[in-house]
C-alpha cells in the first residue's frame, strides 16, 4: 500500500503541526478496526481517523461523516475512560517505520497527570491500534494478540509491556552515512533487483519510493544490482538523499494518476502525477473515497445475495404455479368427456374399457374413443370425469390467486434489488435492510445483541430546474411510498419507468408543467430504473391523484391510470441543480 514510512513521516509531521494541543472531546469506533476522535482546537474542530483496517490502514483528519454503533465497543469505552478529556502533546513516528504514536496528556486513575500513547502499527493485515500507559504497559489493543497467536517475543494484550515491531535490520534513511549505504549496495546480491535491495536496506521505502530513487539516478527502475557500478551507486545515494530531504522538509503530496492511482510525500517523476498542497488532504482524499466505496459495495453485496436468493425461490414457485395453471386449464376436457359419456349411457356396456361416441362439440361430428375404468359403471365413469373437472377448476382458481401474490412478490424483490444497485450511500442501504427485516426477508439482530445504529429517515433526491420546478426522486421503497402518498400533492405529476423496476419521481411545477420539465422528470425516472443503461426508456406519467396503493400491497407497489407515456434517453444532459 502507498502509506509507506516516508509518506507517514511527512503525514505525521503535518498532523503534529495541525493537532498539537488539541483537546479530545469525544471518541467513537465506527467499525471493528477504526476509531475517530473529535478534537477541539482554537476556533475550529477536527476529526482524526485512526484505522488498523487490514486493507486500508491509515491516519488522517477528515470532514467525512461516520455512522457509529449505538453501543460503543469495549476498546472505544476504554479509550473514552483514559483519553476523554485529554490533550495531544505530540504526534510522531518511530524512526521511519510504519508506526505512528499520538502522545496525550491525561489523568491517571488516582487523578494525577500522566501521559498515554495511542500507537498505530501499519502492517497490512497485522495492523493494530494500542493504548499504552506511561510505564509502557499495554492497556488494551483493538485486536489482541495472545501468546498462541503472537510471535514468541511480542504479545499484544492488556498488562503486557509494549515492544515496537522488529526493525528487520533496516537503517534510518535520514541517519545512514554515505559510506554505509555505498557498502550495502556494493555487497548486495547481484541477482536481486536494485529496488529490492534499497527497500531491504532502508526504513520506510515502498517499492514506489525505491524505484523513484533509481529513476532519479538515471537508471531503469527494474535494474539488477549486477548491472550497476560504483558511479551508479553514488548517483543512487544522492537521489535517495534528495527524496528523503523532500520528505523531511515539507508536507506536500504527489497524487499519481497512472498506471494506477497512488500517492507519495515527495515529487514523483517516474509517473504522471498531480501536486497536492497537503499530504494530509491527499491521504484523506485517497482513502476516504475508497473506504466509503468498499463499505457501500460490501453493504450492497449482502443485500444483493439476500434478494437474489429470494428471487430464485419466487421464480421457481412462479414456474410451478404457471405449469399447474396450464394443466388446470385443460379442465374443460374432463367436463366434455363426462358430458359425452352421460349422453351415450344407453350405448355403453357395463365393464367396457372404452367407448366410441360422436363428439357433438365437433362441428364435423367426428367420432372419438373415450378410455373407461371397467370397474366402474358407465354412470360412475361419467361422475369420475366430472369430479376431475371440479378438482382441476378449483385448483385453477386457487393457483391463479397464488400466482397473483407471487407475481407481486417478484415485482417487489426486483424493485428492491434495483434500489440496492442504484444506492449511493450506506444510509440508503441501511433503510433497505431494515425494510427487508420488517418484511421478513432478513432476520433482525437477536435480542441482547448490539445492532447498528438505525438509519435516520432519509430524504429523496431533490433537483431544481431553471423555471423553478422541483423534481423529487425516491431512492428506496419507503421513500417511494412517502414521496407519492405524503409529499406529493394530488395535482403533482408522478413518473415511473414503464413496466420496469425503478424509483417514483414527482414533479412539482410552478404553474402548468412545461414540456422541458416533463422531459427532465422522465429522464430522471429512467436514470433511476433498471433500464438506466438503455438508449430508449418508456416512462409513464400521470397526476398523483390517479395513483393508488392496493390494500395489503408491499412497500413501493402502486397502480395507476389515466397516464401518458414519453420515451426518453437516460443519458440526456439536463440543466438542473441538485439540492442538498
Amino acid at each position: 500500500m502507498p502509506l509507506d514510512g516516508l509518506t507517514l513521516h511527512a503525514l505525521l509531521d503535518d498532523l503534529d503541526q495541525t493537532l498539537r494541543n488539541g483537546r479530545i472531546m469525544k471518541i467513537y469506533q465506527p467499525d471493528r478496526h477504526t476509531i475517530s476522535m473529535n478534537i477541539r482546537l482554537p476556533g475550529r474542530n477536527e476529526t482524526l481517523v485512526v484505522s488498523a483496517d487490514p486493507v486500508y490502514p491509515r491516519i488522517h483528519t477528515t470532514d467525512a461523516d461516520w455512522e457509529n454503533p449505538i453501543s460503543p465497543p469495549a476498546f472505544c469505552m476504554l479509550l473514552r475512560k483514559y483519553l476523554e478529556p485529554s490533550r495531544i502533546l505530540k504526534i510522531e513516528q518511530h524512526g521511519f517505520d510504519r508506526v505512528a504514536q499520538i502522545i496525550f496528556e491525561g489523568m491517571a486513575p488516582d487523578g494525577s497527570p500522566c501521559e498515554y500513547r495511542l500507537i498505530l502499527e501499519i502492517m497490512g493485515r497485522q495492523s493494530n491500534i494500542l493504548l499504552v500507559n506511561e510505564a509502557g504497559i499495554i492497556l488494551d489493543a483493538i485486536i489482541r494478540k495472545t501468546p498462541a497467536e503472537a510471535a514468541v517475543d511480542r504479545i499484544l494484550a492488556p498488562g503486557e509491556p509494549y515492544q515496537f515491531p522488529p526493525d528487520q535490520g533496516k537503517k534510518d534513511p535520514s541517519l545512514i552515512s554515505h559510506d554505509e549505504l555505498h557498502t550495502d549496495l556494493r555487497l548486495a546480491d547481484p541477482n536481486l533487483p536494485l529496488w529490492k535491495t534499497l527497500q531491504d536496506t532502508l526504513q520506510g521505502l515502498s517499492k514506489l519510493a525505491a524505484e523513484e530513487i533509481l529513476f532519479r539516478a538515471g537508471l531503469d527502475p527494474k535494474v539488477l544490482r549486477a548491472d550497476t557500478d560504483d558511479q551508479d551507486w553514488k548517483n543512487i545515494i544522492q537521489a535517495a538523499q534528495r527524496v528523503v530531504g523532500e520528505v523531511t522538509q515539507r508536507q506536500a503530496g504527489s497524487f499519481i494518476t497512472a498506471p494506477k492511482e497512488d500517492f507519495a510525500a515527495y515529487d514523483v517523476t517516474l509517473y504522471p502525477c498531480e501536486a497536492y498542497p497537503s499530504i494530509n488532504q491527499l491521504v484523506d482524499f485517497f482513502y476516504t473515497g475508497r473506504v466509503k466505496k468498499a463499505d457501500l459495495e460490501q453493504a450492497k453485496s449482502q443485500l444483493r445475495r439476500v434478494l437474489k436468493r429470494h428471487l430464485e425461490r419466487v421464480e421457481k414457485k412462479e414456474g410451478l404455479q404457471r405449469q399447474t395453471i396450464a394443466d388446470a386449464e385443460q379442465a374443460h376436457t374432463w367436463r366434455r368427456l363426462g358430458e359425452l359419456i352421460t349422453a351415450n349411457l344407453h350405448l355403453i356396456s357395463p365393464g367396457a374399457r372404452s367407448a366410441k361416441v360422436v363428439d357433438y362439440h365437433d362441428p364435423n361430428l367426428a367420432e372419438i374413443t373415450i378410455e373407461l375404468d371397467p370397474m366402474l359403471s358407465p354412470s360412475e365413469n361419467a361422475q369420475a370425469m366430472f369430479k376431475k373437472y371440479n378438482k382441476a377448476k378449483k385448483s385453477l382458481d386457487i393457483t391463479l390467486e397464488q400466482l397473483e401474490k407471487t407475481t407481486a412478490e417478484k415485482h417487489y424483490l426486483e424493485e428492491t434489488l434495483t434500489h440496492v444497485e442504484l444506492a449511493d450511500s450506506v444510509g440508503t442501504l441501511q433503510e433497505i435492510k431494515h425494510e427487508l427485516e420488517r418484511e421478513g426477508y432478513m432476520k433482525p439482530p437477536n435480542k441482547g445483541q448490539s445492532r447498528s445504529k438505525a438509519a435516520p429517515v432519509s430524504e429523496p433526491e431533490k433537483f431544481r430546474l431553471g423555471d423553478g420546478s422541483l423534481i423529487l426522486v425516491g431512492r428506496n421503497n419507503r421513500q417511494n411510498d412517502n414521496l407519492t402518498f405524503r409529499t406529493a400533492a394530488p395535482t403533482d405529476l408522478w413518473f415511473h419507468a414503464q413496466n420496469i423496476p425503478g424509483s417514483h419521481v414527482i414533479l412539482k411545477a410552478e404553474g402548468k408543467p412545461t414540456d422541458e420539465a416533463i422531459i427532465a422528470a422522465a429522464v430522471l425516472a429512467a436514470r433511476h430504473s433498471k433500464a438506466k443503461d438503455s438508449p430508449k426508456v418508456p416512462v409513464d406519467y400521470t397526476q398523483r391523484r390517479h395513483v393508488r396503493k392496493p390494500s395489503g400491497a408491499k412497500p413501493g407497489f402502486v397502480l395507476y391510470e389515466n397516464f401518458q407515456t414519453v420515451i426518453v434517453d437516460p443519458h440526456t444532459e439536463l440543466k438542473l441543480d441538485k439540492l442538498k
